[in-house]
Parts: structure tokens; C-alpha cells; sequence
């Protein structure tokens, strides 16, 4: 009888050794959205963004004119849309770049703060410069991204927005460490 009590006793005491293991283990990482199931997540921001803008080429293809222009704007900052960094404008030229590879007529415009997107009453506006500098380019959309600062994240969304409606015709999000170098890029100064 004490060993069939000992066996019992120790088989409850592996039991409960092995919930805990399985309660002590990390959730898993999903991917986002616009990441493909089968790939890994990416670390570089050249592959986020690249990968962004591969996403967001075929969902605009054919809800834009073939000869369509393209006006970048740069990336900001969330919590203050008044805000961008060197970060955001990477990002923004990143993605430009790769729509550019996949046959789009992005136009260069070198242009900082009217560049932006703005908020007014808690909707995204562009700013009445960014349209002016559209209607100069004869511009059929605008590239507009924003990003989030979290302890260990930045959270990036980008979308391509047409002027005629106002509507997104392709948007794509990605999160990337916050490391060093990107710490350093969103603590240079406009």
C-alpha cells in the first residue's frame, strides 16, 4: 500500500512540475497582418519596409491609374503629428523606393514639415501644403505613414492614400525592435 501511496504522490508531483513549465512558457509571436505565414519576421528595416511595400503594390494596382504619380510624405510620429524624426523619413523613402521597383512613378519632392499629415478633431487631414504640392506634381496619391513608440517596439502603419476621395487604396503595418540604431534615428531632430 506505501507503494502504491509513493507512486501516487510522485506522479502528482510530475504533473504539477509539468503545468508549471507549460504555464511558464511565452505566448507565441504572430505575425502581423501583411506578414505571410510561412515567412520569418524580418529585423532590418530595409526588409520591413521593402516587405511593406510589397504588400501594398498589388492592393493598389488596379485602384490607381496606370500612370499614376505618387507623392511621399514623411512618416510621423503618433503621438504628435506634428512630429517626425530621421526615422520617418526613412521609412517614407524606404517604402518609396520600392514602389518605385515595382513600376510606380514616385515623385521626389524634398519637402519637411508641409510634408506632414496633420490632425484636426481627431481625423487625419492632409495638410492644405501637402495638397497644394499634390495638385503641383499632378499627383494621383500620397504615400503617408505614422508610427508608435513602445518600450520595445515601434509600431509602423503606411498607407497610400488617393486625393481624389480620400480613400486608402493599400495600407500595410509592421513592428520593429527598438534598438540602438532606432532609438538613435527617432531622437534626431527634424
Amino acid at each position: 500500500m506505501n507503494s502504491l501511496a509513493l507512486a501516487l504522490a510522485t506522479t502528482a508531483m510530475l504533473l504539477a512540475g509539468c503545468s508549471s513549465l507549460m504555464t511558464q512558457q511565452p505566448e507565441p509571436s504572430y505575425p502581423l497582418v501583411s506578414q505571410p505565414l510561412s515567412s520569418k519576421p524580418s529585423t532590418s528595416v530595409n526588409e520591413l519596409t521593402y516587405n511593406a511595400a510589397n504588400f501594398m503594390a498589388p492592393q493598389a494596382v488596379n485602384k490607381l491609374r496606370p500612370d499614376a504619380k505618387i507623392l511621399p510624405a514623411t512618416f510621423v510620429n503618433l503621438d504628435n503629428l506634428n512630429q517626425s524624426s530621421a526615422l520617418g523619413r526613412l521609412l517614407s523613402q524606404q517604402v518609396a523606393s520600392r514602389l518605385t521597383q515595382h513600376g510606380f512613378a514616385v515623385v521626389e519632392a524634398k519637402v519637411r514639415h508641409s510634408m506632414l499629415v496633420r490632425k484636426h478633431g481627431g481625423e487625419f487631414l492632409l495638410s492644405r501644403e501637402l495638397t497644394q504640392m499634390a495638385n503641383q506634381f499632378k499627383a494621383q496619391a500620397i504615400l503617408v505613414g505614422s508610427y508608435s513608440v513602445a518600450r520595445s517596439q515601434l509600431y509602423v502603419n503606411t498607407q497610400l492614400i488617393r486625393l481624389s476621395d480620400q480613400v486608402a487604396v493599400a495600407s500595410s503595418d509592421f513592428s520593429m525592435k527598438m534598438d540602438h540604431n532606432t532609438q538613435m534615428l527617432l531622437n534626431t531632430p527634424e
